[in-house]
């Protein structure tokens, strides 16, 4: 097995291990029809296999989860049913604004959803054995090296 996507390229690095195998993250954007969430402190739902939700505008809010291969391919977890547990936690919040459904009336709007996208991550890393040549970096230190180098990055601000 190739370290590289393109299996022209060749290469003599041993592999030590492979992390979270078949495991993914799994981002569903969602935007609402009638009420808004620009108010809405994010959700850690603890009876569900989503692990957040949270607004990214008024009307725009995404729901992150953490499956397996199998789960991926079971409708129990799929973009239909995060939409419905995610509306029926919104139907029981207080910090959303639900619009009434007739002037003078006191029902309000039930919160409607709709996915508009679904990402899918997958998470395995593969990890290297590094050589006198070729230094392997684990996922948490290239991140730390991405941070250290990018131009918004506080600890190099001042040096600038």
């Amino acid at each position: 097995m190739s370290p590289f996507p393109d299996s022209t390229i060749k290469s003599e690095l041993e592999i030590l291990s492979t992390d979270q195998r078949d495991s993914y993250k799994i981002i569903d954007f969602m935007r609402l029809k009638f009420c808004s969430v620009s108010n809405l402190v994010p959700i850690f739902p603890k009876e569900s296999f989503i692990s957040r939700i949270e607004s990214t505008g008024k009307k725009e809010l995404y729901s992150v989860s953490h499956l397996t291969r199998e789960q991926l391919t079971d409708f129990n977890y799929s973009d239909t049913m995060v939409r419905f547990i995610v509306q029926k936690l919104l139907a029981e919040r207080e910090d959303i604004h639900r619009p009434l459904i007739h002037k003078g009336g006191s029902v309000r709007r039930i919160p409607k959803l709709e996915v508009t996208e679904r990402v899918v991550v997958p998470l395995e890393e593969v990890q290297y054995k590094s050589t006198e040549k070729i230094k392997f970096y684990d996922r948490k230190k290239r991140s730390n090296i991405v941070k250290a180098y990018r131009r918004d990055y506080p600890s190099i601000k001042g040096q600038l």
